[in-house]
């Protein structure tokens, strides 16, 4: 003769026993907050280096049509002028004339900046916003190196200080790379100190 199971053991309209867990406790409900909120991080990274591709092009091209070749024009007297140079290597000149060597590393640089934008350019606005700088110059001078073979640099300055004035002639691509290199580190100095804090 079969046992009959102890009736506090079954189950009664449904219910669980007091020690099972609702499956909603065991398995959380996805949320997707963090979904969007990388979703946005990585649209204002795009943005950022979209406007700054933009913006180095048209100024580029500005220059291009106004002022000759080598031609200097100042702008603000003993501080700032414009002049129409083309460099066919990196900063300071170096490498020049590895055209080939020079877009082949952008594009790793390209590819290391996007990894690096999908871990951190969501958990900081710096991190963001300077990795957008750093992509949107390094696509601008290579845009300039494909279709030219050279790079279009135009903004001298000039000072009383001699490292200022003895630095290479620029441009806004450059700037962007120099502006968004300065934010990184300034963001991984802060969090290291807000981590050991």
């Amino acid at each position: 003769m079969s046992e009959s199971l102890p009736e506090a053991a079954l189950p009664v309209d449904g219910a669980l026993p007091e020690n099972a867990a609702p499956e909603s406790a065991a398995v959380p409900p996805a949320s997707g907050v963090p979904v969007l909120a990388a979703a946005r991080a990585m649209r204002f990274f795009m943005i950022v280096a979209l406007l700054t591709v933009i913006a180095d092009q048209a100024s580029k091209v500005w220059i291009r049509s106004l002022i000759p070749l080598g031609v200097e024009h100042e702008i603000v007297p003993g501080l700032l002028s414009f002049s129409h140079i083309l460099n066919r290597g990196a900063a300071w000149g170096m490498l020049s004339g590895q055209r080939f060597f020079l877009i082949g590393i952008t594009f790793v640089v390209m590819f290391i900046v996007a990894q690096m934008a999908r871990e951190f350019a969501p958990q900081s606005a710096p991190a963001r916003f300077g990795l957008g700088l750093i992509l949107g110059g390094a696509v601008g001078n290579l845009i300039d190196r494909i279709v030219t073979g050279a790079v279009t640099d135009f903004i001298d300055l000039g000072t009383s200080v001699e490292f200022i004035r003895t630095f290479p002639i620029f441009n806004i691509a450059d700037s962007a790379l120099t502006v968004g290199v300065i934010l990184l580190i300034l963001d991984v100095v802060l969090n290291r100190r807000l981590k050991v804090e």
